[in-house]
Protein backbone atom coordinates (compact mmCIF):
# COMPACT_ATOMS: atom_id res chain seq x y z
CA UNK A 1 0.00 0.00 0.00
CA UNK A 2 1.12 3.28 -0.97
CA UNK A 3 1.95 5.99 2.13
CA UNK A 4 1.15 9.74 2.03
CA UNK A 5 4.46 11.72 1.22
CA UNK A 6 2.93 15.46 1.12
CA UNK A 7 -0.41 17.15 0.63
CA UNK A 8 -0.91 20.56 -1.16
CA UNK A 9 -4.36 22.34 -1.76
CA UNK A 10 -4.57 22.85 -5.45
CA UNK A 11 -7.79 24.97 -5.59
CA UNK A 12 -8.64 27.79 -3.72
CA UNK A 13 -10.52 26.86 -0.71
CA UNK A 14 -13.71 29.29 -2.00
CA UNK A 15 -13.75 27.17 -5.19
CA UNK A 16 -13.70 23.50 -3.24
CA UNK A 17 -10.45 23.52 -1.70
CA UNK A 18 -9.28 20.20 -3.90
CA UNK A 19 -6.00 19.04 -3.05
CA UNK A 20 -3.30 17.26 -4.59
CA UNK A 21 -2.08 13.78 -2.53
CA UNK A 22 1.21 12.83 -3.47
CA UNK A 23 2.35 9.31 -2.47
CA UNK A 24 5.82 7.45 -2.16
CA UNK A 25 5.44 5.38 -5.03
CA UNK A 26 2.66 5.48 -7.57
CA UNK A 27 0.20 8.30 -9.42
CA UNK A 28 -0.61 11.34 -7.37
CA UNK A 29 -4.59 11.74 -6.27
CA UNK A 30 -6.91 14.60 -6.30
CA UNK A 31 -9.76 15.20 -3.55
CA UNK A 32 -12.35 17.97 -2.99
CA UNK A 33 -13.13 17.43 0.34
CA UNK A 34 -15.31 15.07 1.88
CA UNK A 35 -15.28 13.19 -1.29
CA UNK A 36 -14.67 9.53 -0.68
CA UNK A 37 -10.99 8.74 0.14
CA UNK A 38 -10.65 12.11 1.55
CA UNK A 39 -10.51 10.28 4.73
CA UNK A 40 -7.23 8.59 3.64
CA UNK A 41 -6.38 12.40 3.57
CA UNK A 42 -7.69 13.18 7.21
CA UNK A 43 -6.54 10.35 8.82
CA UNK A 44 -2.48 11.43 7.75
CA UNK A 45 -3.50 15.01 8.98
CA UNK A 46 -4.47 13.79 12.59
CA UNK A 47 -1.01 11.88 12.99
CA UNK A 48 0.24 15.04 12.69
CA UNK A 49 1.43 16.12 9.18
CA UNK A 50 -0.05 19.66 7.67
CA UNK A 51 -0.94 20.34 3.76
CA UNK A 52 0.78 22.69 1.88
CA UNK A 53 -1.56 25.87 1.71
CA UNK A 54 -3.19 26.97 -1.80
CA UNK A 55 -0.68 29.64 -3.33
CA UNK A 56 0.40 31.06 -6.78
CA UNK A 57 3.93 32.38 -5.52
CA UNK A 58 5.61 30.77 -6.18
CA UNK A 59 4.21 28.40 -7.91
CA UNK A 60 5.30 24.68 -8.27
CA UNK A 61 4.13 22.15 -10.63
CA UNK A 62 2.68 18.68 -10.15
CA UNK A 63 5.88 17.03 -11.25
CA UNK A 64 8.46 19.38 -9.20
CA UNK A 65 6.35 19.19 -5.85
CA UNK A 66 6.47 14.94 -6.78
CA UNK A 67 9.86 15.21 -6.55
CA UNK A 68 10.43 17.30 -3.65
CA UNK A 69 7.88 15.51 -1.84
CA UNK A 70 9.60 12.19 -2.51
CA UNK A 71 13.05 13.42 -1.89
CA UNK A 72 12.48 14.62 1.62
Amino acid sequence: MATIKNVRQIIAPEHGGQVEVVYDEGDCKYFFPPESGYSEVQSWIDAGNSVVGYSTSPFVTTPEFIIQSRSS
